[in-house]
């Protein structure tokens, strides 16, 4: 998924970094100043909504885009509500299309339609 999500955004213009955990998007996070991060809620390691909680810490006007399917017995709106009320900026449930990605995206970014760099992170098949 982290692979399809990067080609749909460097499609689109974007320049895309890419991790699949949250303890590697977080290396290096302050100096290379991204525009948005992309998250999934569920993932191994520290997760989504802690990764939220962190990245608002370390830059709290970075907007967030949380995108879940859900987990177990949890609805992916109960997730997404979660991810909003920690601070992400909007939330993308799952499945959704690249049209829908980049229309949230550009939504998100304030209608710029390319160029910023945007570090995204989720795991490849955990989230279902």
């Amino acid at each position: 998924m982290v692979e399809l999500m990067s080609a749909v955004l460097t499609d689109l213009g974007y320049q895309v970094a890419s991790a699949h955990k949250v303890e590697a998007a977080l290396i290096n996070f302050e100096q290379l100043r991204y525009d948005l991060v992309i998250t999934d809620l569920f993932m191994d390691g520290m997760g989504g909504i802690e990764g939220i909680a962190e990245i608002g810490s370390l830059n709290k006007d970075i907007p967030i885009i949380a995108t879940s399917a859900g987990f177990k017995d949890m609805p992916p709106e109960k997730a997404l509500l979660a991810a909003n009320k920690i601070g992400a900026t909007a939330v993308l449930p799952k499945p959704f299309t690249p049209d829908e990605l980049g229309r949230m995206v550009t939504e998100v970014l304030g209608g710029k339609a390319a160029s910023p760099k945007i570090r995204s992170w989720r795991p490849q098949d955990h989230s279902r």
